[in-house]
């Protein structure tokens, strides 16, 4: 599983991204986050668990 964490607005229409990446590597799941920008900013700074 490949998550990708996206903000909305980035003009990128993700769902694309998904359905072709889907076609070219269908053994690997992709699950695609989207929120706004400074959620995103916030999830990948926050530390990782131990």
């Amino acid at each position: 599983m490949l998550k990708t964490l996206n903000a909305v607005r980035s003009g990128v229409p993700f769902s694309d991204v998904e359905q072709a990446s889907e076609k070219l590597h269908s053994d690997v799941g992709l699950q695609v986050e989207g929120h706004g920008s400074i959620q995103k900013i916030r999830h990948a700074a926050r530390p990782k668990p131990e």
